[in-house]
């Protein structure tokens, strides 16, 4: 078991420095020390961290408490990963090294210290990383068989030393440790072999000669933040061996002001692979967007042509059925309204779609005009009172006395939703009534409510109820539709600057909500 005293390297100063977490527990998973890097890992305060209980932190039930015995059982340097919980639930894929020690700040206990990198998005290094951890344990283990010859201040400051160029030169990203103007002063493996130079070509030159010519400015602008706030980040562009161009995430944190000659340490990770992947993103997502869009047009244009002959096929049967034309026999009235039945029922599909494209589109038209409540109501009640009663079900519309005479908005528009709603409650209700509420939530703001006795929605409904082309399956009536008249209605109800919900209880009925402003106060009569 190893076991460390007061040191520059095991001060607080070092680890608070550091851009590893680090945790100092007991044996039974009790937090006695942390750094303030693990502290913004896991989004936290260090006071948040200390005395809880590490499993706490682990997303893995027991994982902590069986890697513990392994360090325990080995007694040496014991590499894994962990994952841990940040504080907003999301899980971590935490690289931990840890060594069971004695710990002379916590009266001499076995502790265990553990070294944690954030390896959520490098999981790929992972290899490396195990490798580093093996060289790790191998020096560990010469520094104590040569610690024999050494007094024990000079055998733990250079185990110490050790430990800490071995994280700094197989971290798995660059290090560099720079003066405020950027003149380098040591650096690690891990970015010389990424710009594919030797340690010579570069400590004490300018980081800037690997520094694309257009990012000189954003490196000049990254270190004076840097000096101004302690830490900063940026994206560049390095130039690399072979001329190449990568991107790179530039993170820097000020050394302690104190010292003499201040000190920037800066770590710099390849980003290149993620910038492509984005790039890659947002030009399939502009392909998608454009291919929708072009969609949308030729649907919108589709629906304009078939519209027109259906018009016709309304317009001529109720020619048919005029009696100044010649009277119709039984079967030839019934085969018209078929043929009425039939061509509305197309033409209300098409209207969907045709509504429905020209949303995607973005070329809907919202008009501001002076809508007229009781007669946009009275239309509604003409619609659906006999519509309705012929399948038993009662229906009424009900105005708070409050409600003003008009507001502006798009009467076609607030009487489709109405539609939409009535007509989903309608198909949805076999027995007792349906009604529209419409009252005032405040001085500018008007709310209607289509309330029915139907089914209900089901639980699994609830979050995709306004989804294009969902049908609820649970229907006594076994009516179905096209999915679309609660998602059209959703778009418009929002294009008009209101919002809409629902509210229901499977087997007793449902309420759906939505409000709309620009009301003007003169009130209106009661509507019976």
């Amino acid at each position: 078991m190893n076991s460390f005293t007061s040191n520059p390297l095991d001060s607080d100063s070092f680890f608070q420095q550091t851009s590893v977490g680090y945790i100092v527990s007991s044996l039974s998973g009790k937090i006695l020390k942390v750094n303030q890097a693990i502290a913004n890992i896991l989004n936290i305060t260090i006071d948040d961290i200390v005395d809880t209980n590490i499993e706490a932190w682990c997303a893995e039930k027991n994982h902590w408490q069986s890697y513990c015995q392994k360090v325990i059982a080995q007694q040496k340097t014991l590499s894994d990963e962990i994952q841990m919980k940040r504080s907003d639930q999301k899980i971590l894929y935490m690289r931990i090294t840890s060594e069971y020690i004695t710990d002379p700040f916590v009266e001499n206990e076995p502790v265990i210290r553990s070294f944690l990198v954030d390896n959520t998005e490098a999981r790929e290094l992972k290899d490396n990383y195990y490798h580093t951890i093996h060289e790790l344990s191998v020096h560990k283990e010469e520094l104590k068989t040569q610690g024999d010859d050494l007094d024990m201040t000079r055998e733990l400051l250079e185990k110490a030393h050790r430990n800490y160029k071995d994280l700094f030169n197989l971290a798995p990203v660059g290090y560099l440790v720079h003066d405020i103007n950027g003149m380098v002063i040591d650096a690690n493996d891990t970015i010389i072999n990424m710009i594919g130079t030797s340690k010579d070509n570069l400590i004490r030159k300018p980081m800037s000669q690997y520094i694309s010519q257009k990012h000189l400015i954003l490196l000049s602008n990254h270190l004076r933040q840097v000096a101004n706030h302690t830490t900063y980040t940026s994206e560049m562009e390095m130039i690399v061996r072979d001329d190449q161009v990568i991107i790179v995430e530039m993170a820097s944190v000020l050394a302690d002001k104190s010292e003499k000659d201040i000190q920037i340490r800066t770590t710099l990770t390849d980003i290149s692979e993620r910038k492509k992947l984005e790039k890659e993103l947002i030009q399939a997502r502009e392909q998608a967007d454009t291919a929708s869009k072009n969609k949308s047009e030729f649907l919108a244009n589709l629906g304009h042509e078939i519209r027109t002959p259906l018009n016709s096929l309304v317009g001529f049967s109720r020619i048919l059925k005029d009696p100044d034309l010649g009277a119709l026999n039984e079967k030839q009235l019934e085969f018209v309204d078929c043929i009425m039945e039939s061509s509305h029922q197309l033409l209300y599909l098409m209207n969907d779609i045709l509504d429905l494209s020209k949303i995607e589109a973005g070329i809907i038209e919202i008009d501001n005009e002076l809508v007229v409540i009781r007669e946009m109501l009275e239309n509604v009640d003409r619609l659906y009172t006999g519509l309705i009663k012929k399948s038993n079900v009662e229906f009424h519309v009900i105005i708070d006395e409050n409600v003003p005479e008009s507001l502006i908005g798009d009467t076609f528009r607030i009487e489709q939703v109405l539609r939409n709603l009535i007509t989903n409650a309608a198909k949805f209700t076999t027995k007792g009534k349906i009604e529209l509420i419409v009252k005032m939530t405040s001085n500018t703001e008007i709310i209607f409510e289509v309330k029915d006795t139907g089914i209900g929605i089901s639980e699994e409904s609830i979050d995709i109820i306004f989804n294009r082309y969902y049908q609820e399956k649970k229907s006594e009536t076994k009516k179905t539709g096209t999915g679309l008249g609660l998602a059209i209605s959703k778009q418009l109800v929002e294009l008009m600057g209101g919002r809409i919900w629902f509210s229901s209880k499977p087997g007793k009925g449902t309420s759906f909500y939505f409000t709309l402003k620009g009301v003007q106060h003169k009130k209106v009569a009661l509507f019976s």
